[in-house]
């Protein structure tokens, strides 16, 4: 029984792939595909002959009637709708046609479509009691197949069968069609690769975002993501969560990573020193810079951290020592001006190393003077 309805799924396979052609199944009150709600956010691949239950969706219906659909223009709302959440679309509502009906009311079960994109969606069966059927299964794969032959009329599957006489065979309106749809083709291609890379640019800034509410190695992870949006090289420690070295040109810059409810506190400069002193002797480096970089108060929204941030004694700690104390919050302001050219690599790191204490930023000091590279 499992091999014959595995043979089946096999022959429909067709009808649930990217494109082609999609058979919609309904109930005896012909359910439409709405927007549908699932439990879960995530919409993973529905095989085309698994009937989803009414107890697993929340879903709205639209009645039926007679062997047509009518072209009301809820339909088209709902495609559209169906197509922004689920990527799920039918070309026009004129393109769908009743494959199948009720015997006694004449109610529309089954429609055929022309799918363009994305997944296909699967409304649940018509209800029958099992007890009178007693090879469910069976009965109901080979009710689809029935459906499916249905399809046999389709010109389109002629189309590939014709012999190479005929495909030799010029229209010169057909062949104006294959040109322009090979262009067409190529422009999608290229559309296509810029929404990839404008996607892709639109994720790196929401993690960069991220540097003003995490903490721990979501946060470490941040900042090393602005920095190489920065364009600064650094070093990752293998197994560190909170501490990040820069490199650059034969100078290295300790940098501490903490996310905290509250303001910095000692025990976070101390932290530092230990960092800057195992990068010395890692890098067998004189001098080390250190960098604590600090995101106080990250639960809350940044308006609302008004309270002290860097305590005298952090400070004095700090400035003993050479260390340049820094919120995420200017960080993130840096990486605004360095987007719109009012900032580069090389000022913000002369910034970072010439600062003993706390770098508040934007600031009403000059800029370091620096060739932009």
């Amino acid at each position: 029984m499992n091999a014959w309805i595995k043979k089946k799924k096999a022959e429909l396979s067709q009808f649930y792939n990217l494109g082609g052609e999609v058979v919609i199944i309904a109930d005896t009150i012909p359910l439409i595909a709405y927007e549908i709600t699932f439990p879960s956010s995530r919409f993973y691949t529905i095989d085309l002959l698994w009937v989803l239950s009414a107890e697993a969706i929340t879903f709205e219906y639209s009645r039926c009637e007679g062997t047509t659909l009518t072209a009301d223009p809820s339909i088209r709302g709902l495609l559209s709708k169906a197509d922004s959440n689920y990527h799920f679309t039918l070309n026009t509502t004129s393109e769908i046609k009743v494959l199948a009906t009720t015997v006694k009311t004449c109610k529309a079960i089954a429609f055929l479509g022309k799918i363009t994109k994305g997944r296909v969606l699967m409304l649940h069966q018509v209800y029958f009691d099992t007890k009178e059927i007693p090879d469910f299964d069976k009965w109901f794969y080979g009710q689809i197949r029935q459906i499916f032959s249905h399809l046999n009329d389709d010109l389109s599957e002629i189309v590939g069968s014709a012999p190479d006489w005929v495909n030799d065979i010029k229209l010169e309106n057909q062949e104006l069609m294959s040109n322009e749809i090979a262009r067409l083709s190529e422009e999608k291609k290229n559309i296509e690769a810029r929404i990839e890379r404008q996607e892709a640019l639109h994720l790196n800034y929401s993690i960069l975002k991220s540097i003003l509410f995490t903490s721990g190695k979501f946060l470490e992870k941040g900042i090393a993501t602005v920095m190489t949006h920065l364009g600064i090289q650094h070093l990752v420690p293998p197994g560190s969560e909170t501490d990040l070295i820069i490199s650059e040109e034969d100078e290295y810059i300790a940098v501490e990573i903490k996310g905290v409810t509250g303001s910095a506190s000692l025990k976070n400069s101390r932290q530092l020193e230990d960092w800057v002193n195992k990068t010395a002797d890692q890098y067998d480096q004189e001098e080390v810079k250190g960098l604590l970089l600090l995101n106080c108060y990250h639960t809350l929204p940044l308006d609302q951290r008004v309270e002290i941030i860097f305590p005298p004694n952090v400070v004095d700690f700090s400035k003993k020592r050479g260390h340049c104390l820094m919120t995420t919050t200017s960080l993130f302001h840096m990486v605004k001006e360095f987007d719109s050219g009012k900032l580069d690599k090389k000022q913000i790191l002369a910034l970072i190393r010439t600062t003993e204490g706390v770098l508040d930023y934007p600031q009403k000091t000059a800029l370091p003077k620096t060739k932009r590279s």
